[in-house]
């Protein structure tokens, strides 16, 4: 099975109405994360309880994952017939494999991980 990603920017106080409308036009999950990320204008954001720290990036990059390309079009549909317009955005295939093997430890080795270890940390908005 064969998943597609749409992504596109937004500002932070957009994050939480794409992210629901996404999920209820059928997205499986969506990912909140710096579309900065790696550069200078990279925005570290900390998770610190009790804080007033910004809970999304000033502009934040959503990835709304789909079944397949039926299923994508169904939501653009959807979110079409809701007068709602998509920012400019791209969207690309996401191959199915086993993550679960993809992370296990083989023989020979002493860990074993399914993303190098230099990738920060994102925030997931919600998934279903």
């Amino acid at each position: 099975m064969s998943y597609v990603a749409l992504h596109f920017d937004v500002d932070a106080d957009a994050v939480e109405r794409w992210s629901e409308l996404l999920l209820g036009a059928g997205a499986q999950s969506i990912d909140v994360a710096d579309p900065h990320e790696g550069t200078i204008d990279e925005s570290p954001l900390y998770d610190e309880s009790g804080g007033d720290a910004p809970q999304w990036w000033p502009v934040s990059r959503i990835t709304a994952l789909f079944g397949g390309a039926r299923e994508l079009d169904q939501a653009l549909n959807a979110l079409a017939a809701d007068a709602r317009t998509l920012p400019p955005h791209e969207t690309y295939p996401v191959q199915d494999r086993d993550w679960v093997r993809a992370g296990a430890p083989s023989a020979g080795r002493r860990s074993s991980s399914a993303l190098p270890a230099a990738t920060p940390a994102r925030r997931t908005a919600a998934w279903r």
